[in-house]
């Protein structure tokens, strides 16, 4: 297992009736890049429920692409496994 250090964007979700993108960052443990997208993706879901619009494969409609992905050797112990999302609404 190895600690990543995530940056990942959304876009497309409708979100109290409007249209929002998002940006999430964060550490999370992984065995690889993959997984590591997928972990910081499920652990945001948990407080973003919005975030299941976004289907797999990819379709019309909400889209998680990853920004940039890498290993965090240096990563605090007590960073790992947090993530921060950020919303935007696309009307403002």
């Amino acid at each position: 297992m190895g600690i990543w250090q995530v940056q990942i964007w959304g876009d497309g979700f409708i979100r109290d009736g409007s249209t929002a993108s998002f940006e999430l960052g964060g550490i999370v443990e992984a065995r690889n890049v993959d997984e590591a997208f997928d972990n910081a993706v499920a652990l945001a879901r948990q407080a973003h429920p919005e975030l299941a619009q976004a289907q797999r494969p990819p379709g019309p409609g909400a889209v998680i692409n990853a920004e940039e992905i890498q290993e965090f050797h240096d990563a605090p112990r007590e960073q790992v496994g947090i993530v921060e999302l950020y919303w935007s609404d696309a009307n403002a």
